[in-house]
């Protein structure tokens, strides 16, 4: 065998055992390793795009082989390679996605309409018309909304752009988080009052940008947990993985709250693959078409970093919908969930 051949091996290799560690075996120690290692963590964040590239110069290699050879493929070494990557990368592209299936859920339990996004402080009357007037929205979690100066809280500005959008503010309950270091604006919750009470409490521990936590007063109602993390960058990786793992821990001592952010990660980054306790909506969303950032990327190599995680067997995904607005390098995420028939 050539050393090129064994140098090729040697990358199938190492593509298959990282690949089928984040698509299938998520929830093993080698995975939770290299997702939060520096380098590998943001390969994964874009493991779609990988893998149909791998597919794309597999297949184009492969075609030119065939055409060098009369359309006769031999079965030597670089060929099986080249046939291993295509059939390994279809296998991470189709295997290791959402379920793109909504769920059957009762038409007698409530409904609840859902929108979470990060507008990077960023938002304009508009926005406010399409979340608050055609989705109706009773629960908008912003993880990056704050007023118009540092430390200045979101109402005064939320008050303006309602009133351009010719919606009355009156029938909405915002609340804050508190305010961080540096220029990320924290995380604001709005609410709308006919669909629930809540109470606001400052506890600890926070995500790096803010957490929110509320809980209901209004009989019925699932609490909501609203937040932002860190993001894997030189010298905050530490606390991003701290982040990840205090949403884990939140999902397990939280069981029956929705928990709304933006997590700067996949589900299957760290701890966060072995959250059994909720599932992601955007599980249910297109396969090609549930990433959330960047919008300047099209949708299939987009990353889903942004998630809304509903109690598991509690409520079912009715409509999911990502839209992508230019006031923010993040998309919207609309959805309706309902309980599920028991």
């Amino acid at each position: 065998m050539k050393k090129r051949d064994i140098l090729f091996c040697l990358f199938l290799l190492i593509y298959a055992i990282f690949g089928c560690s984040y698509a299938f075996f998520s929830e093993y120690k080698l995975n939770r390793m290299l997702t939060t290692t520096f380098g590998f963590a943001h390969l994964y964040s874009f493991f779609t795009m990988i893998c149909l590239v791998m597919l794309l110069f597999s297949s184009l290699a492969v075609a030119i082989t065939l055409l060098k050879n009369g359309f006769k493929l031999k079965f030597d070494t670089p060929n099986s390679i080249l046939i291993s990557s295509m059939v390994f990368s279809m296998l991470f592209i189709f295997g290791g996605t959402g379920t793109d299936k909504l769920v059957e859920t009762n038409r007698d339990g409530q409904t609840i309409r859902l929108v979470e996004w990060n507008v990077a402080d960023n938002i304009n009357e508009a926005n406010i018309r399409d979340i608050f007037g055609e989705f109706d929205a009773d629960i908008a979690v912003f993880p990056e909304l704050g007023g118009y100066e540092k430390g200045d809280h979101s109402n005064s500005r939320l008050i303006n752009l309602f009133k351009k959008a010719g919606i009355d503010f009156e029938k909405y309950e915002v609340y804050v988080s508190e305010p961080t270091e540096g220029s990320i604006a924290p995380v604001t919750i709005v609410i709308k009052r006919a669909f629930g009470r809540y109470n606001f409490y400052k506890k600890t521990p926070m995500t790096r940008f803010g957490t929110v936590y509320l809980s209901p007063t209004t009989k019925g109602k699932p609490s909501i947990i609203g937040l932002h993390t860190a993001p894997p960058l030189p010298g905050l990786m530490g606390i991003w993985k701290n982040d990840l793992d205090l949403i884990s821990d939140l999902s397990k001592h939280n069981k029956d709250s929705i928990i709304i952010g933006d997590f700067n990660a996949t589900m299957k980054h760290g701890r966060l693959n072995t959250i059994k306790t909720h599932v992601d909506a955007l599980e249910h969303a297109s396969k090609f078409n549930s990433g959330t950032w960047n919008i300047d990327i099209p949708s299939p190599f987009r990353t889903r970093i942004d998630h809304i995680l509903i109690p598991n067997n509690k409520y079912g995904v009715k409509s999911i919908e990502l839209k992508a607005h230019s006031t923010s390098d993040h998309l919207c995420v609309f959805t309706e969930i309902q309980e599920l028939t028991n």
